[in-house]
């Protein structure tokens, strides 16, 4: 699939076997989507490539994100639609479809119109809480909540992983939380295959978000799945930060620990201090695979 084909309309739609609601009543919109079947609710975020909004469909919430492809691709693969269709996991969002469509704008002298270039309409699930919201809300759960939520975003960064996929931009604000504990990995738009990193192949620039990227993502070295690992570490220490921590406090934690300075009063926050230093070391190799962190969980949470 290349940038060519979605640009020229010769392939319009990528479609994914995900469950949506009615489906029989909706057979005539999968066979030729657009965005004139979704009611548009409201914005729900906004960033360098494109935004995301929340949409009624068939009597569902759901989450559209548009993306303007002149932006974006870097003319080989729309590839956050490739990774998305990919993904088939309880701790991912779920991707439905995908099309090419004309953004329809408003002109004050014609009225609507066909407004160029084409943009990618990506079609998934609603998920309007996050963990940032979480850990900056009540967040007074027990230690072993706080383990259980880590090890679901552990499975879920586990699904991408074994994929051959790289995220890349893990943090909070892409993390989302839904009713009975459920979390789902999303925003993929910084992810890559991992072999493109042994072909030559680059595809979006590595621009993740600076204190939770990993230092050779920071300076442009070789990358690897061991940057999502370095995230992981990040998200550990703010999850089992206490809530009466203030938000300034904890960026100044996280500024501690992109500088390598660990407190020793984190200690009291029930954080390992070694098991932080190993998912945060300087060296990817001497970062723990999402594997291994796993059963680091399975054996220190049933301490709890």
């Amino acid at each position: 699939l290349t940038f060519n084909h979605w640009k020229t309309g010769l392939m319009c739609k990528l479609e994914f076997e995900g469950h949506l609601p009615n489906l029989c009543d909706s057979m005539g919109m999968g066979l030729n989507p657009s965005m004139d079947n979704f009611k548009i609710n409201k914005l729900l975020g906004k960033g360098r490539y494109g935004e995301v909004y929340e949409c009624t469909y068939s009597n569902g919430q759901y989450a559209v994100k548009t993306i303007d492809v002149t932006n974006y691709f870097d003319h080989t693969e729309p590839r956050e639609v490739s990774i998305m269709s990919c993904l088939q996991d309880a701790n991912i969002v779920n991707f439905y479809q995908a099309w090419c469509e004309n953004k329809k704008e408003e002109n004050k002298f014609h009225g609507f119109g066909v407004h160029e270039p084409k943009y990618i309409y990506i079609h998934m699930e609603a998920c309007a809480r996050t963990l940032y919201d979480f850990l900056c809300g009540n967040n007074e759960g027990t230690i072993q909540d706080r383990w259980s939520l880590f090890e679901r975003i552990v499975k879920g960064v586990r699904c991408i992983h074994a994929t051959g996929i790289i995220h890349r931009d893990l943090k909070p604000w892409n993390i989302f939380l839904g009713p009975c504990g459920a979390v789902r990995i999303g925003d993929l738009g910084h992810g890559c295959w991992s072999k493109s990193y042994c072909d030559g192949r680059r595809g979006s620039p590595d621009c993740g978000t600076v204190l939770y990227s990993a230092p050779e993502l920071r300076n442009g070295l070789l990358v690897t799945d061991k940057v999502d690992v370095y995230s992981l570490g990040v998200i550990y220490l703010e999850i089992f930060m206490p809530a009466a921590v203030s938000v300034n406090n904890r960026v100044d934690a996280l500024i501690d620990l992109m500088e390598r300075r660990y407190k020793p009063e984190w200690t009291a926050w029930s954080i390992d201090i070694e098991f932080l230093k190993d998912l945060t070391a300087l060296n990817p190799c001497d970062r723990p695979s999402v594997g291994t962190i796993l059963e680091y969980i399975a054996e220190h949470a049933s301490d709890c």
